[in-house]
């Protein structure tokens, strides 16, 4: 209910992508090559809906295809939400930030917030973990904790709630003619 884009409590991408992150470690595999979101699904606090992860076998550069798929109950179909790739990662370039805070403007959170709402996506309070923000032309900074002032919470790969609203601080750069949701992902890979 704290995930909410033009009306409808729809599962976060970012759910998606720790499942996609998931059926590879179970593969034995360490990395997200590709995601794309093809449907949103679309959940209410009542709801028990089951998902079910489907990783291919390996193609000749030991990359496999992965689909997830629900079904809100035993006599639906099940309907696939997103397909894609996973595989061995170590190829992505990692940078460090040595100072911070960053130089950049100091944006306000509640004003990205704000602007998300009015493009019709409601962020709850448990959604809501911008803490601080800061921008530099096209670069943008964010700060984000969970309600307890950690950075992760047990049984995750990536924290889905502290991914989506790493994400939130892109709104800052659109400022000027909307907003969006994570639908793709590609070469994601976690190092730590």
């Amino acid at each position: 209910g704290d995930h909410v884009v033009s009306g409808l409590s729809l599962l976060p991408g970012t759910v998606f992508l720790e499942l996609a992150l998931r059926g590879a470690e179970l593969a034995g595999l360490d990395a997200v090559d590709e995601l794309v979101i093809t449907a949103p699904l679309a959940v209410a606090a009542s709801d028990t809906v089951a998902l079910q992860i489907i990783v291919d076998r390996a193609d000749d550069q030991g990359a496999r295809a992965i689909t997830l798929w629900s079904r809100p109950d035993p006599d639906a179909e099940c309907q696939q939400h997103c397909s894609g790739r996973v595989c061995s990662g170590g190829t992505t370039e990692r940078e460090r930030i040595e100072v911070w805070p960053p130089d950049g403007e100091p944006l306000d959170p509640a004003a990205i917030y704000a602007g998300f709402a009015e493009h019709g996506i409601a962020y709850g309070d448990s959604f809501r973990r911008l803490r601080a923000l800061w921008r530099a032309g096209d670069e943008v900074w964010a700060e984000v904790a969970l309600p307890d002032g950690s950075g992760r919470r047990a049984g995750y790969l990536i924290d889905p709630v502290l991914l989506d609203a790493s994400l939130h601080g892109l709104g800052a750069l659109f400022a000027e003619g909307g907003t969006g949701v994570p639908y793709a992902w590609s070469r994601v890979e976690v190092l730590a």
